[in-house]
């Protein structure tokens, strides 16, 4: 912290930050199925390719309207799916990683615990379904 009382951020860190950032959104982007990317793969696809699609769209609040308008203009422009994919990767983690950056005093620890914490939801997930499924067999 510099006499402002500004954070100073060492070179060392914002070169560890471009490459947790580069390797996340890789992950993430570059995925093909998990959960309900098909989903969104699949609503993406149904989206118009021209001008008259912003029409279709609902422009109430609870409808997201930012979300399918720019949507609606990635698909004008012709992205592809994965990269569609890859946008919202790059968005999302960029969103997460400032964050942390910007208000943890132990980046590192921080990204450490946000893993931990993406480790743990997917395992709930996976084992809230067995136990749904295993539970009317266990009755048998």
């Amino acid at each position: 912290i510099d006499s402002n009382g500004n954070k100073v951020y060492v070179k060392r860190d914002r070169i560890c930050f471009f490459i947790m950032f580069i390797a996340m959104s890789l992950f993430v982007g570059l995925r093909t199925s998990y959960n309900d990317t098909g989903t969104y793969r699949h609503a993406y696809e149904l989206m118009g390719t021209n001008f008259s699609a912003l029409s279709d769209i609902s422009y109430a609040i609870g409808d997201n309207p930012g979300f399918n308008v720019f949507n609606t203009f990635l698909r004008i422009w012709g992205v592809s799916t994965q990269s569609y994919l890859m946008i919202y990767s790059f968005i999302t983690n960029g969103i997460y990683l400032w964050f942390i950056r910007k208000y943890s005093n132990n980046y590192f620890l921080s990204i450490f615990l946000l893993f931990l914490k993406c480790i743990n939801n997917s395992f709930s997930i996976h084992f809230a379904a067995y136990v749904a499924i295993l539970t009317p067999l266990s009755n048998v």
